[in-house]
């Protein structure tokens, strides 16, 4: 039976685990990876094709999670926080915030994951880093959206659902299904099972488990998407530095960038599924129009922004 946290129990357990683990730097997490990753002898050509069939049945599970939350979440909204997540830019979230910190283990051979834009000055957050092998090393703070308003703003953005809650404040849902390295896969989580996925009930933390699998090599991200909107409203201030997913503004890399990250060659399974608050589920390719938020195909591409453009 699920043991269910008081939210000032969830505090102390925070606290707890700030001051009695030392958090290692992502430079240091590389050094546990052993995985003889790179480019391989001979000729290699990618040949990716989708698999369709797997596809399917993943936005299949995808809408029964999605409407298991709906049903059920709808009688807790008033009553426990709801937990967001933003992607920390430096290499750890304040002390005191409670944190995701996730290793993906993208595709071997040939890899190709990079931020498309990797000069000295060009905008890539420290909690989003691509080390010497080209896989990734998420570092995403939880904050409560009760707490810190999160509303549409002039430009589309999304930030990671860790709730047990559908929907906030107008937003459509959406789910990313990357299917990362089969082989020897290395996802893991260093964050005492704080994952990306959610828990059904009125729990009053945002401590999950079940969103990514190291025998297949999957990761699947929840999110909330915002559309552009003509609105006065902007980006939270939570009290440190952040980036969100964002629509992209061409052509000015300070602030943001493009993550490229090559899953799986062999018949890649990445698929994006997409929940309206009102209408029917969809799937797609890219959210928004010309300079995505993301992108989901045979690879996926991320877009980044640093928060302080269009924050309070």
């Amino acid at each position: 039976m699920k043991k269910y946290i008081s939210y000032f129990s969830f505090a102390i357990l925070i606290s707890f685990f700030l001051t009695s683990c030392e958090k290692e730097s992502i430079t240091d997490e590389v050094s546990l990876i052993g995985k003889n990753e790179g480019s391989t002898s001979g000729s290699y050509l990618k040949t990716e094709t989708l698999d369709e069939a797997a596809i399917a049945e993943i936005n299949a599970k995808a809408d029964a999670e999605f409407m298991n939350f709906k049903n059920v979440g709808v009688q807790y909204k008033s009553t426990i926080p709801h937990w967001v997540g933003v992607i920390a830019n430096s290499t750890s979230c304040p002390a005191g915030v409670a944190e995701i910190r996730y290793y993906m283990d993208c595709e071997d051979k040939n890899p190709a994951t990079k931020y498309s834009y990797n000069g000295s000055n060009d905008f890539k957050p420290e909690g989003l880093s691509v080390d010497d092998r080209k896989n990734i090393y998420w570092v995403v703070c939880i904050v409560d959206a009760k707490q810190h308003n999160f509303y549409p703003i002039k430009k589309g953005f999304a930030i990671f659902d860790l709730s047990s809650l559908t929907n906030l404040n107008n937003t459509s849902e959406v789910c990313i299904h990357s299917d990362d390295e089969d082989t020897d896969n290395k996802n893991r989580y260093d964050s005492q099972n704080v994952g990306f996925s959610r828990s059904l009930g009125p729990t009053n933390t945002p401590f999950q488990t079940g969103s990514y699998n190291n025998s297949n090599g999957w990761t699947e991200f929840w999110l909330y998407y915002f559309t552009a909107q003509d609105t006065p409203w902007k980006l939270p201030d939570l009290g440190f530095e952040y980036s969100v997913l964002s629509q992209f503004d061409c052509c000015n890399w300070t602030n943001q960038n493009i993550l490229e990250i090559d899953t799986e060659d062999n018949d890649p399974s990445n698929t994006m599924r997409i929940y309206p608050e009102f209408g029917n589920a969809y799937s797609a390719s890219s959210i928004d129009d010309t300079y995505h938020i993301a992108e989901v195909g045979k690879n996926i591409k991320l877009f980044i922004q640093n928060s302080a453009t269009y924050r309070w």
